[in-house]
């Protein structure tokens, strides 16, 4: 068998992110932990359809948890209560999928007092260095 070759950093086909959660999904399922994603999004739009803010969250079936993997707001519409309505939507549509878990990630330039008001806690920190930056993990449990 010949050795496969390595490929340069590119941008990935849908083709290429479905094999590689299909195979997660069937080395999770040998494993005895069968699971599914699903992704998940929520928009506010204008009247004319331009996204005023949005949410992609990802759905782990069988493992019971939501993965809030974007939430952004347009700066002309911050401060309005929108990202809170996103957060929401997501949450109630995680506690009726049975999840038990709804996390994050985001920098700590980004919002690091803002989830906390929505009971999520830091269960972790990674400082980037060089960076000046630091990624904060965030969790809420739902049940």
């Amino acid at each position: 068998m010949t050795k496969p070759a390595l490929i340069s950093p590119e941008p990935p086909s849908e083709a290429d992110l479905r094999q590689l959660s299909d195979g997660l999904t069937a080395h999770a399922r040998e494993a005895g932990h069968p699971f599914g994603m699903t992704d998940h999004g929520f928009f506010l739009r204008d009247p004319d359809g331009r996204m005023e803010a949005g949410l992609h969250a990802i759905h782990a079936a069988g493992h019971g948890t939501y993965f809030v993997r974007l939430l952004w707001v347009a700066p002309e519409r911050r401060g309005e209560g929108l990202g809170t309505r996103l957060l929401a939507s997501a949450e109630a549509h995680a506690r009726a999928l049975g999840c038990s878990v709804l996390y994050l990630d985001t920098f700590d330039f980004q919002g690091p007092d803002y989830y906390p008001r929505f009971g999520f806690e830091i269960f972790g920190r990674l400082d980037i260095p060089g960076t000046g930056l630091t990624r904060l993990y965030f969790v809420k449990r739902l049940s």
